[in-house]
């Protein structure tokens, strides 16, 4: 496929995807359409900004180091741990669960610092006044990015 047609096939997935949420819709008056635009604005103006300067590429060049790094530390731990086992071949025991459970355990160390916190509290005012949502709204967004939906919605109460 040619750089065109998949640019063209990800438009239509995303048009797709608002279309099946406005048909799911049992109001499909009160959606405020600003706010959809606003949204899809944002985005593709950050993935240019990411993904087009050097600045973004430099940043995604850091991000991969550091979670390259992150994982070099969770496959000592598990040859630590299991020994010859961890060399014998690929096993989801081996090679996937413990990545889940170091980065599971990080995080609950970032929450407990009070890190995760401060990121969502920063990143739902700024998407509160960029895009005109409220409080609960854009905290339940942005939580939605480190925790998932269920506890999103009780970080709200």
């Amino acid at each position: 496929m040619s750089g065109i047609e998949m640019r063209l096939m990800s438009a239509v997935g995303l048009l797709t995807m608002i279309g099946i949420a406005w048909l799911a819709s049992s109001n499909r008056r009160a959606i405020p359409w600003k706010t959809v635009a606003w949204g899809l604005g944002i985005q593709f103006a950050l993935g240019l900004v990411l993904l087009r300067t050097n600045v973004g590429q430099t940043f995604f060049s850091g991000v991969s180091v550091g979670v390259g790094r992150l994982l070099n530390y969770t496959n000592a731990g598990t040859q630590f741990v299991f020994g010859p086992l961890f060399e014998v071949g690929f096993s989801f025991a081996l090679g996937v669960l413990p990545i889940i459970i170091f980065m599971g355990s990080l995080f609950s160390i970032f929450y407990h610092l009070g890190w995760v916190q401060w990121v969502v509290r920063g990143l739902a005012a700024v998407l509160a006044r960029s895009m005109k949502l409220s409080g609960a709204e854009s905290l339940a967004a942005v939580a939605n990015i480190f925790v998932g939906m269920i506890e999103s919605c009780l970080i709200i109460k």
